[in-house]
């Protein structure tokens, strides 16, 4: 990047789903923190932390660590669910509606939080699901800024 001028691009190191994967919670955030690159971010992606801790999530205590390494910076998060197939959680994206991991939890504690936080949805049903998550986050008081 650097070699050719590129600038404006940030690279997120994303928390993988697989327990025999180099990228859990705290091997990424740790990682992006010794490498300290205002171009290198660590990315979240909430299906996968649920599916690498065998079908579970504690939203609360992913934010804590992240205030931890972070303090308030910015968030950059990926939101899909993820499917449980021959005995284990698997990176296969499903609807919402799975809740696998559920949203709305998240939803309830992002209403405690003052952080900016980006939240991509990679469901397969994009649009649909695009405004679940919306509505959920406006139900707990959430702030939309520029949602698209």
């Amino acid at each position: 990047m650097r070699e050719n001028g590129i600038k404006n691009v940030k690279l997120g190191l994303e928390v993988m789903a697989r327990k025999s994967q180099f990228g859990n919670l705290e091997e990424t955030f740790r990682l992006v923190k010794e490498i300290n690159h205002p171009q290198i971010v660590a990315v979240i992606d909430w299906g996968h932390v649920f599916a690498r801790n065998g079908g579970s999530i504690d939203y609360r205590a992913v934010l804590n660590t992240w205030h931890e390494y972070f303090g308030d910076q910015p968030m950059h998060t990926h939101f899909t669910c993820v499917k449980y197939k021959k005995g284990e959680w698997v990176d296969e994206h499903e609807p919402i509606d799975t809740n696998n991991p559920p949203f709305e939890p998240l939803a309830k504690e992002l209403a405690n939080e003052d952080i900016e936080i980006t939240i991509i949805n990679e469901s397969p049903l994009l649009e649909k699901d695009a405004l679940k998550m919306k509505e959920m986050l406006l139900r707990y008081n959430n702030t939309l800024v520029g949602l698209q």
